[in-house]
């Protein structure tokens, strides 16, 4: 089947120290808006996007992503800290 292109909003965040070694979200910025093309799994025979696609759409490298590809995709760095979020634009 043809690829999809979704596309996301990309927000980038302000983030604090927690106290305890680790990062909040203070704040958040909107950066624009990227696009993917999602393909179909063939475990679940749904169209989806992986972390390297994503990563390679906003320029980084190591973010692990997790939330709903239909709304809200959240990135996280190796240490588990918030690193951005993309929001679905229909």
């Amino acid at each position: 089947m043809k690829p999809e292109v979704w596309k996301f909003k990309l927000y980038t965040y302000d983030l604090w120290s927690d106290g305890e070694g680790g990062m909040s979200v203070n704040d958040l910025y909107e950066q624009g808006v990227i696009e993917v093309k999602a393909r179909i799994n063939p475990e679940t025979g749904r169209y989806s996007v992986t972390d390297r696609q994503l990563n390679r759409a906003i320029g980084a490298c190591g973010l692990s992503w997790d939330g709903d590809e239909e709304y809200t995709l959240y990135a996280s760095d190796k240490r588990g800290n918030p690193a951005c979020e993309l929001r679905r634009v229909k």
